[in-house]
């Protein structure tokens, strides 16, 4: 017997406007990573995401893929082999 999971009812979220102020520099874009996690069958699969807080200022309340800012020792990882 096969259970199907009931669908997420995301919300629309509209982010806070933030307007930059008059002589303030722009910020600089940071470089960053997502990872997109998938498992089960490939006919059903399970989808890995996070929910961001309500109380951040960029984003609030919305369906995110974990992820961050890449930081400088992130090249120097070793090469392990394949994922299988």
């Amino acid at each position: 017997m096969s259970i199907s999971p009931k669908p997420l009812k995301a919300k629309a979220v509209r982010p806070k406007r933030i307007d930059k102020k008059v002589g303030q520099r722009a910020i600089r874009p940071r470089l960053a990573s997502t990872l997109i996690l998938l498992a089960g069958p490939r006919d059903d699969p399970h989808i890995l995401m996070g929910q961001r807080s309500a109380g951040h200022t960029f984003m609030p309340g919305v369906y995110v893929f974990p992820g961050g800012r890449v930081d400088r020792y992130d090249s120097y990882a070793p090469h392990v082999g394949e994922m299988s």
